[in-house]
């Protein structure tokens, strides 16, 4: 009876101890899994960040560029302005020559005129 209470107790022992591995292999199968998952969703969060940051320096790129055409397009405007005021000047100038010129053949005809009246006068 003594060797069966003593191999009763040694195998009672025996399967505590395997409970109690297993209730500790359990604790850390759980820790590990807990782990994996904050780990991703570490990783999760970090990506997300990752993206974010990206897509600020795309817009911030996207912005640059559009101030840099609405640059060009305002000093194309600015040449295109100066071009037509050199234009109209020049047309001003046109006109005033041409206006000089009306009025030189209107007077050299006054003058002409002027020679045909006085000649005729001391002719006659």
């Amino acid at each position: 009876q003594r060797k069966e209470l003593a191999a009763s107790k040694s195998e009672a022992a025996k399967e505590e101890l395997s409970k109690q591995q297993q209730a500790e292999l359990k604790a850390l199968e759980q820790a590990r899994q807990e782990n994996i998952k904050r780990l991703r969703r570490e990783g999760k969060i970090a990506a997300k960040k990752k993206a974010k940051e990206q897509a600020r320096l795309i817009a911030d790129a996207e912005a640059a560029e559009a101030l840099a055409a609405q640059a060009r397009l305002e000093r194309e405007r600015d040449r295109q302005e100066a071009a037509e005021k050199k234009k109209l000047e020049f047309k001003a100038k046109l006109k005033a020559n041409a206006d000089a010129v009306a009025a030189a053949k209107e007077a050299k005809a006054i003058n002409d005129e002027l020679k045909r009246v006085q000649e005729e006068a001391q002719s006659a």
